[in-house]
Formats: C-alpha cells, structure tokens, sequence
C-alpha cells in the first residue's frame, strides 16, 4: 500500500529493479480515489516481467482451443458484461 504517486511509479519501478519483479495494483490511496473513476485502478507489469510473460506465452491458456472458443464469443461475452453493468464503454 502507499500514495497514489507511489503505486503507479515508486512500487513499479522498484520491482523493475528487483530479480522477481511482480505487478502492482494501485490506485487505492483514498486521497487519490477522488481523482480517478469509481471502478478504475492501475495495473503496472516492470518490463522483465512483462518480457517473463511473453516468453511463457507459449504455455499459457492463450493459445488453446478452449481460448479460440472463448475469444470467438468475446462479442457476446461484451454484452453480457455490458448489460449487467459489469463494464462500461
């Protein structure tokens, strides 16, 4: 946890630096919430855990049938998700 700032720069970059870089979720400093949309927060992957992601990609549910199925009905899905107020546009 930290400061609006923090979570979307000082916790990322200091990832970036560690050998086992993680993702920070960020923008829950209450004084930051004001700032943004109610259901909005930030997602920051450091660059050698992004580039850890794209190498497994090959091993990852992405690129299975079961994947094709479900991106082939993401318009669908969209709706769905739309409509029940999930997500907006």
């Amino acid at each position: 946890m930290g400061s609006g700032c923090s979570s979307i720069i000082a916790h990322p970059l200091t990832e970036s630096k560690s050998d086992h870089p993680r993702c920070v979720l960020g923008m829950f400093d209450v004084s930051a919430r004001p700032c943004v949309p109610a259901d909005t927060l930030s997602f920051t992957i450091p660059m050698g855990r992004f580039v850890q992601m794209v190498q497994n990609m090959e091993e990852s549910f992405l690129l299975t049938r079961t994947w094709d199925t479900v991106k082939g009905n993401e318009s669908e899905i969209i709706n769905i998700l739309l409509s029940e107020g999930t997500v907006r546009t």
